[in-house]
């Protein structure tokens, strides 16, 4: 089912009328217009399949006298959701959910931006050998937002790309273009042994994007060991059954897949001899408390020393220091990543300097 807003009415606020995508200024009798024009399409949370298209406009007011800034929310609200108002919905209408609702509609309206005028870009982190022999360099894939002089991190859109099942999509251009930079060979790729990318939860079980890795792995230039799946703990353990399957089938096409986040759930171990991973990545809000907090170093020491029971080798993320560090290498993890050993750099600038990172200074 589709829920149009396509024919909903433009909001009017006096003296006059403001046509849709206008920016207006505040009026004599303290009223403002419309801010901005969003086109959007994407699932509604909650409502089954109930899907939401065509154009939403966010109208704010300088309140006049008898008014409030709640009423002109609600009003907002009201007149430009017409459609929906049959709909049930967990939302209550109050200031702060009707603002949170704008951002992510807002943020959404620019991942489909992104990815249709090509806005991302790929930056690559170093992830470092502390007790492991590897044949060349190891590296995270992580994604930024160009933003004209600006770029977004992740953590500002991804949680509306997840809430609204976007985040598929960003998966999809991410190892599309992943693999078609490893494909071009530029020369810092000489000495590559893996990269990792990270896939959402909305990703782990989802059949067309299946079989699109699998079709993308098998291409000649790129060997499927060259790249290493990360999936959180949390999103694997939602979908059991779905995750053990997807991790499987690309396995069998000799991919390296990595658990991320571990030790953030309270039955984490009980898990982990669910997943054939082949590596363990410590939640970093645990690593960044092992110098100062004694029960954090007990944890990483226990997670390294089941992992490596069950031969599975560590990561220990968010290395931010030098303390951090040396007290990573007394515990033995097998890899390190974090500003300390390596700062994350654009892939494109890489593609001019070989060896731009010295990946063994750990």
């Amino acid at each position: 089912m589709t829920a149009s807003l396509a024919d909903s009415q433009s909001c009017s606020l006096s003296p006059g009328s403001v046509s849709d995508g206008d920016i207006a200024s505040p009026q004599s009798d303290g009223s403002i217009a419309v801010e901005s024009l969003t086109k959007v399409s994407f699932p509604v949370p909650d409502l089954g399949d109930t899907e939401l298209s065509g154009q939403v406009t966010r109208c704010t007011r300088r309140a006049p006298s008898g008014s409030t800034p709640r009423t002109s929310r609600m009003e907002w609200s009201a007149r430009c959701s017409p459609r929906l108002s049959h709909c049930p919905s967990p939302y209550r209408d109050s200031d702060a959910d009707l603002d949170r609702r704008y951002r992510e509609v807002h943020w959404v309206s620019r991942i489909q931006d992104a990815l249709r005028e090509d806005l991302f870009e790929l930056h690559l982190q170093p992830i470092v050998p502390l007790t492991q022999t590897t044949v060349g360099e190891c590296y995270e894939v992580l994604l930024r937002m160009r933003d004209a002089d600006e770029l977004i991190s992740p953590g500002a859109f991804l949680p509306a790309a997840e809430k609204y099942s976007v985040s598929t999509q960003i998966d999809r251009w991410v190892v599309e273009r992943t693999i078609a930079l490893l494909k071009e060979r530029p020369p810092w790729t000489a000495d590559v042994d893996w990269v990792s990318i990270n896939l959402s939860a909305h990703s782990i079980g989802d059949a067309p994007l299946l079989q699109f890795l699998k079709d993308a792995l098998v291409q000649p230039g790129v060997a499927a060991s060259s790249i290493c799946f990360e999936i959180t703990e949390t999103a694997a353990v939602s979908d059991l059954p779905s995750a053990i399957a997807f991790i499987a089938e690309l396995k069998a096409l000799g991919c390296r897949f990595a658990l991320d986040d571990f030790g953030a759930g309270f039955s984490s171990f009980g898990y982990l001899d669910r997943f054939d991973v082949d590596y363990i990545k410590i939640d970093g809000r645990i690593v960044l408390g092992i110098v100062d907090d004694p029960a954090h170093l007990v944890m990483v020491e226990a997670i390294n020393r089941i992992a490596r029971i069950r031969g599975k080798t560590t990561i220990a993320e968010y290395v931010e220091n030098a303390a951090i560090l040396d007290t990573l290498k007394g515990v033995g993890v097998g890899y390190v990543q974090g500003y300390h050993t390596g700062e994350p750099r654009p892939a494109l600038e890489l593609t001019t300097a070989a060896m731009a990172f010295d990946c063994r200074r750990a």
